[in-house]
């Protein structure tokens, strides 16, 4: 069920950006598969201090995902390691509050085989200055692992 841009509200849409050898790009139900693999593989659907979907739940969560963002709640990624082109994670701008130009990065969860290759990094930055957040006023990261948030702020203009 992939979305064109007219039939998703502005701050819920989910533009192709690349950095660093990463690319963010439309969740789609073409990701189920590497990333039944990524939450198989690194056995994440059992770490307890978050909700990953299991290999069996994947395209539900996508679906879910997608009608969130069709419904201008969520804007919903996937994560590219351009290196071998597979699907490594998915990320999501959530919890969108278009009139007070407030959103959270979070949702996240990355393969464990890349941990540590910069892939990471390079999408935070991907997600933050992919020119899309530029006229956001509040950007909060959400972290299950520690259990904090991170407001990222901008002034108001004058």
């Amino acid at each position: 069920m992939a979305l064109t841009s007219s039939e998703i509200n502005s701050y819920a849409q989910a533009p192709t950006m690349e950095y660093a050898g990463v690319r963010l790009e439309q969740l789609s139900l073409g990701h189920a598969e590497d990333l039944s693999e990524v939450v198989t593989a690194g056995q994440l659907d059992g770490i307890w201090y978050t909700s990953i979907p299991s290999a069996q739940e994947m395209a539900g969560d996508i679906n879910k995902r997608l009608a969130l963002q069709e419904a201008g709640a969520m804007a919903p990624f996937a994560i590219i390691d351009l290196s071998t082109g597979k699907a490594v994670g998915a990320t999501t701008y959530l919890n969108i509050d278009e009139p007070n130009k407030r959103i959270e990065i979070g949702s996240t969860y990355l393969s464990p085989s890349v941990h540590g290759t910069g892939i990471n990094p390079a999408k935070q930055s991907s997600c933050c200055c992919g020119g899309l957040l530029t006229s956001w006023i509040a950007i909060r990261w959400r972290s299950a692992r520690t259990g904090t948030m991170t407001l990222l702020g901008q002034p108001l203009p004058a």
